[in-house]
Protein backbone atom coordinates (compact mmCIF):
# COMPACT_ATOMS: atom_id res chain seq x y z
CA UNK A 1 0.00 0.00 0.00
CA UNK A 2 0.96 3.63 -0.27
CA UNK A 3 0.83 4.57 3.41
CA UNK A 4 3.31 2.01 4.76
CA UNK A 5 4.96 3.30 7.91
CA UNK A 6 8.76 3.49 7.74
CA UNK A 7 10.71 1.67 10.42
CA UNK A 8 14.46 2.09 11.04
CA UNK A 9 16.82 -0.43 12.61
CA UNK A 10 20.51 0.27 13.30
CA UNK A 11 22.91 -2.68 13.12
CA UNK A 12 26.54 -1.70 13.79
CA UNK A 13 27.30 1.06 11.31
CA UNK A 14 24.27 0.32 9.12
CA UNK A 15 20.79 1.72 9.44
CA UNK A 16 18.07 -0.22 7.65
CA UNK A 17 14.86 1.68 6.99
CA UNK A 18 11.87 -0.28 5.69
CA UNK A 19 8.57 1.01 4.29
CA UNK A 20 6.40 -1.75 2.84
CA UNK A 21 8.72 -3.79 0.59
CA UNK A 22 11.11 -0.90 0.11
CA UNK A 23 14.32 -1.00 2.13
CA UNK A 24 16.90 1.76 2.40
CA UNK A 25 20.27 0.74 3.72
CA UNK A 26 22.53 3.45 5.08
CA UNK A 27 26.17 2.76 5.76
CA UNK A 28 27.47 5.43 8.09
CA UNK A 29 30.82 6.97 7.20
CA UNK A 30 33.48 7.62 9.77
CA UNK A 31 34.98 11.03 9.14
CA UNK A 32 38.73 11.49 9.04
CA UNK A 33 40.32 12.83 12.23
CA UNK A 34 40.34 16.60 12.38
CA UNK A 35 43.70 18.24 11.84
CA UNK A 36 44.68 20.30 14.87
CA UNK A 37 44.70 24.04 14.12
CA UNK A 38 47.67 26.03 15.33
CA UNK A 39 46.83 28.47 18.14
CA UNK A 40 48.05 31.39 16.03
CA UNK A 41 45.08 31.06 13.66
CA UNK A 42 42.28 32.22 15.95
CA UNK A 43 40.76 34.83 13.65
CA UNK A 44 36.97 34.60 13.44
CA UNK A 45 36.50 34.69 9.70
CA UNK A 46 33.78 33.07 7.68
CA UNK A 47 34.79 30.11 5.56
CA UNK A 48 33.05 28.03 2.94
CA UNK A 49 32.82 24.29 3.59
CA UNK A 50 31.98 21.56 1.09
CA UNK A 51 30.19 18.38 2.15
CA UNK A 52 28.57 15.38 0.48
CA UNK A 53 26.99 12.05 1.39
CA UNK A 54 25.98 9.12 -0.82
CA UNK A 55 23.36 6.58 0.26
CA UNK A 56 22.25 3.31 -1.29
CA UNK A 57 18.61 2.38 -1.74
CA UNK A 58 17.43 -1.22 -1.80
CA UNK A 59 14.08 -2.51 -2.99
CA UNK A 60 13.04 -5.87 -1.50
CA UNK A 61 16.71 -6.60 -0.82
CA UNK A 62 17.88 -5.70 -4.35
CA UNK A 63 20.26 -2.78 -4.56
CA UNK A 64 18.59 -0.27 -6.84
CA UNK A 65 20.41 3.00 -6.70
CA UNK A 66 22.94 5.28 -5.13
CA UNK A 67 21.99 8.92 -4.61
CA UNK A 68 24.09 11.81 -3.40
CA UNK A 69 23.50 15.08 -1.55
CA UNK A 70 26.31 17.60 -1.88
CA UNK A 71 26.68 21.29 -1.25
CA UNK A 72 28.57 24.20 0.21
CA UNK A 73 27.81 26.35 3.23
CA UNK A 74 29.35 29.23 5.14
CA UNK A 75 30.60 28.90 8.70
CA UNK A 76 31.43 31.73 11.04
CA UNK A 77 32.39 31.56 14.71
CA UNK A 78 32.12 27.77 14.71
CA UNK A 79 28.52 27.73 13.41
CA UNK A 80 26.96 27.19 10.02
CA UNK A 81 25.44 30.52 8.96
CA UNK A 82 24.08 29.86 5.48
CA UNK A 83 23.73 27.20 2.79
CA UNK A 84 25.24 28.58 -0.41
CA UNK A 85 24.28 25.88 -2.87
CA UNK A 86 23.49 22.20 -2.99
CA UNK A 87 22.72 19.46 -5.46
CA UNK A 88 20.86 16.15 -5.58
CA UNK A 89 22.27 13.56 -7.95
CA UNK A 90 21.58 9.95 -8.84
CA UNK A 91 25.07 8.43 -8.87
CA UNK A 92 24.02 4.98 -10.08
CA UNK A 93 20.85 3.19 -11.02
CA UNK A 94 21.46 -0.56 -10.99
CA UNK A 95 18.05 -1.66 -12.19
CA UNK A 96 16.88 -1.51 -15.82
CA UNK A 97 13.28 -1.66 -14.58
CA UNK A 98 13.52 1.30 -12.23
CA UNK A 99 13.54 5.05 -12.72
CA UNK A 100 15.32 6.88 -9.94
CA UNK A 101 15.11 10.66 -9.56
CA UNK A 102 16.39 13.02 -6.91
CA UNK A 103 15.09 16.58 -6.51
CA UNK A 104 15.86 19.39 -4.09
CA UNK A 105 13.61 19.29 -1.04
CA UNK A 106 14.96 22.29 0.88
CA UNK A 107 18.15 23.49 2.58
CA UNK A 108 18.39 25.62 5.69
CA UNK A 109 20.46 26.44 8.74
CA UNK A 110 19.12 25.48 12.17
CA UNK A 111 20.93 25.61 15.52
CA UNK A 112 24.28 26.36 13.86
CA UNK A 113 23.98 23.32 11.58
CA UNK A 114 23.48 23.20 7.82
CA UNK A 115 20.74 20.89 6.50
CA UNK A 116 20.38 19.80 2.86
CA UNK A 117 17.52 17.56 1.74
CA UNK A 118 16.69 15.74 -1.48
CA UNK A 119 13.49 13.88 -2.32
CA UNK A 120 14.40 10.57 -3.95
CA UNK A 121 11.67 8.86 -5.98
CA UNK A 122 12.04 5.29 -7.19
CA UNK A 123 9.48 4.12 -9.75
CA UNK A 124 9.93 0.40 -10.18
CA UNK A 125 8.40 -1.82 -12.81
CA UNK A 126 7.79 -5.53 -12.29
CA UNK A 127 6.71 -7.81 -15.13
CA UNK A 128 3.46 -9.70 -14.54
CA UNK A 129 2.38 -13.04 -15.92
CA UNK A 130 0.33 -11.25 -18.59
CA UNK A 131 3.29 -9.45 -20.14
CA UNK A 132 2.30 -6.11 -18.60
CA UNK A 133 4.44 -4.18 -16.19
CA UNK A 134 3.08 -3.05 -12.85
CA UNK A 135 4.62 0.08 -11.37
CA UNK A 136 5.17 0.86 -7.75
CA UNK A 137 6.53 4.16 -6.52
CA UNK A 138 8.43 4.86 -3.32
CA UNK A 139 9.66 8.20 -2.07
CA UNK A 140 12.09 9.02 0.70
CA UNK A 141 13.89 12.17 1.75
CA UNK A 142 17.68 11.88 1.82
CA UNK A 143 19.39 14.37 4.11
CA UNK A 144 22.75 15.59 5.21
CA UNK A 145 23.43 17.65 8.35
CA UNK A 146 26.80 19.36 8.70
CA UNK A 147 28.31 21.17 11.66
CA UNK A 148 30.30 24.36 12.15
CA UNK A 149 33.62 22.65 11.57
CA UNK A 150 32.74 21.45 8.07
CA UNK A 151 31.96 17.83 9.00
CA UNK A 152 28.91 15.76 8.08
CA UNK A 153 27.53 14.77 11.49
CA UNK A 154 24.35 13.04 10.36
CA UNK A 155 23.10 11.67 7.06
CA UNK A 156 20.70 9.13 5.66
CA UNK A 157 16.96 9.00 5.17
CA UNK A 158 14.18 10.84 6.94
CA UNK A 159 11.42 8.32 7.66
Amino acid sequence: GQGAEATAVTIGDKTITTAGDFTWEIQSVTSKPAVAMSAAKTTVSSKTKSVSATEKGKFAGIELSATKVSGTYTVSGGKATKVNSYACTVVKNYSPLATVTSKKNGAYVSGGKAWMQCKVTVKRGAPTGWGRITWSTREAVQFLRANGSGKVEARGWLA
